[in-house]
């Protein structure tokens, strides 16, 4: 149930899930006032966290496992 009338609401259809086409996002009444773009950057982070939506960036994990097996490799051939 929502009370009032005035309240600001964000869509988001940035999901990428098969369940769900779009959330909403209620703002809050002390950030009504906010720039739009706030708002919306807000919402994305709020949408990435909500839908584990991936970054393009490499993972740290993946580059130390990586730089591992490359040090392995250099070691080996060096003490071959």
């Amino acid at each position: 149930m929502i009370k009032g009338i005035n309240k600001q609401i964000i869509e988001i259809r940035c999901t990428n899930n098969e369940y769900f086409d779009r959330a909403l996002l209620f703002v809050s009444s002390d950030r009504t006032g906010e720039p739009r773009g706030v708002l919306e950057r807000q919402a994305r982070l709020v949408c990435d966290e909500l839908f584990h939506i991936k970054q393009k960036r490499p993972h740290i994990k993946t580059a130390v496992i990586a730089a591992a097996l490359i040090l392995a490799a250099g070691a080996f051939l060096l003490f071959r």
